[in-house]
């Protein structure tokens, strides 16, 4: 029994973490279409930089998601 009470506050504490996910993204892409009305600047370089990481958040969460549906303990380190 305290393991599925265990499980049920996991699943509640991912859930609302992945609801700020949810909440960030929707807030940075209203950002970015009120951008969309200023002419185009060069970019700094460490701006462009992060942009080339921007594939490294998704890939986590998704190896994280990935791990705790399957209990695998192993590929979430």
């Amino acid at each position: 029994m305290a393991v599925d009470l265990r499980f049920i506050l996991a699943v509640t504490k991912i859930n609302a973490h992945l609801e700020r996910v949810g909440d960030a993204t929707s807030s940075i892409s209203d950002r970015i279409r009120d951008l969309e009305a200023f002419p185009p600047v060069d970019l700094p370089e460490d701006i462009l930089r992060m942009a080339a990481g921007r594939d490294k958040p998704q890939n986590l969460l998704q190896t994280q998601l990935h791990s705790f549906v399957h209990a695998d303990l192993e590929s979430s380190a």
